[in-house]
């Protein structure tokens, strides 16, 4: 998707992941983020503001789409306090991405280290790069409140058949084992 449009090939592929429960979203710059022109054509449902967006650009995103639209950010190193206002952020890249092998990985230990930059737990943290079967759980431990991948739910059909499964197993392992809190 490019900023301001989005491609017939990017809204079929929207619409068929919709049928299948997925909410998704529109990947926008932090310069369109403020000067709008952001439409949310069905079936996205909010956008991702790339760049390391500061509050003000997530504020700016939220009066421009409203409160039901998710608005979050993309975040990278360094750490630094992740505004609150943001319905999540993805911290990438923790591992070396498949899709981008070229950036550099924060690790396990950079994952820690934006979620302990938090206030009261918000935002919820979702952890990407290189996010495949074995890792999400490790994810999961070092803070993040949730997982993404890009090679494993769009990659080659053959690692999709393979690694979605297994990283979907192994989410849902991991938040049976999770204490209970009584209400």
């Amino acid at each position: 998707m490019v900023d301001g449009t989005v491609s017939a090939e990017d809204l079929r592929a929207a619409e068929a992941l919709a049928r299948l429960g997925v909410r998704c979203l529109r990947s926008i710059s932090a310069a369109t983020a403020v000067a709008g022109g952001m439409a949310l054509p069905p079936p996205f449902v909010g956008v991702q503001i790339r760049g390391d967006p500061e509050a003000s650009v997530i504020r700016a995103a939220r009066e421009r789409l409203g409160s039901e639209a998710l608005v979050g950010g993309s975040y990278h190193l360094p750490v630094r306090p992740l505004p609150v206002e943001a319905d999540y952020a993805v911290v990438a890249p923790v591992f070396p991405p498949r899709s981008v092998p070229e950036k550099p990985p924060f690790g396990l230990s950079g994952l820690r280290r934006f979620a302990a930059a938090r206030t009261v737990g918000r935002p919820p943290l979702v952890a990407l790069g290189g996010i495949g079967p074995g890792r999400a759980t490790a994810c999961l431990a070092a803070g993040a409140d949730a997982v993404a991948a890009i090679t494993c739910f769009l990659g080659p059909a053959r690692t999709v058949r393979h690694d979605a499964p297994a990283v979907l197993a192994e989410v849902a392992r991991a938040r049976r084992s999770e204490p209970r809190v009584p209400p």
